[in-house]
């Protein structure tokens, strides 16, 4: 079976360079949560579609 390629979302890579939070992730579904719960929490920033389809296109395959 073929091993799964991990994913990587840096918050850095939507615009917030001061912060330094990354997650690592299987899937886009599974990680899509937790970075809308870190956007709350830290940078009281509710991601509504729009903003959610651009955290999708930063999220990276990772080696």
């Amino acid at each position: 079976m073929a091993e799964q390629t991990k994913k990587e979302f840096r918050c850095a890579d939507v615009g917030y360079t001061e912060c330094g939070w990354k997650l690592e992730g299987n899937s886009e579904e599974e990680m899509v949560p937790t970075i809308q719960d870190h956007a709350a929490k830290v940078h009281h920033l509710e991601l509504k579609e729009e903003a959610v389809q651009h955290v999708r296109q930063a999220i990276r395959d990772v080696a």
